[in-house]
């Protein structure tokens, strides 16, 4: 299958760092301890959730003062952001350990072998 990119995907690209960082703000419940976990500073986490919800023409966070509270947009990103990212878990969960290689050899009681293979 053919992949064809047109210029109007170019646009629809998601910035994948935003977008962690957007779930991390989610997962944690505030700008300043996401920006700690993920080794930002609080201003780039800031901006790079403005730049998603820029992106997405929607507002993601409703901001009270200090505390923060996911939109029914935010809501909706937080549950494929989760997705997105389990699904990544895996992808490198999958590609960076070695596969199981070798002889398994697997004895059995005769009784059982008997009993089970040969039916009484």
């Amino acid at each position: 299958m053919d992949l064809i990119i047109t210029d109007d995907d170019i646009n629809k690209i998601l910035d994948l760092s935003a977008l962690r960082s957007f779930v991390a703000v989610a997962n944690i419940g505030g700008v300043t301890a996401a920006a700690g976990k993920l080794n930002f500073t609080q201003s780039a986490v800031s901006m790079q959730i403005k730049r998603l919800e820029m992106l997405l023409g929607r507002q993601l966070i409703a901001r009270q003062g200090r505390s923060i509270e996911l939109t029914v947009h935010g809501e909706q990103l937080l549950d494929y952001g989760r997705q997105i990212f389990g699904i990544d878990d895996e992808v490198w969960n999958r590609m960076t350990h070695e596969a199981f290689e070798g002889k398994l050899l697997i004895g059995f009681p005769p009784d059982f072998y008997i009993c089970v293979f040969q039916g009484f």
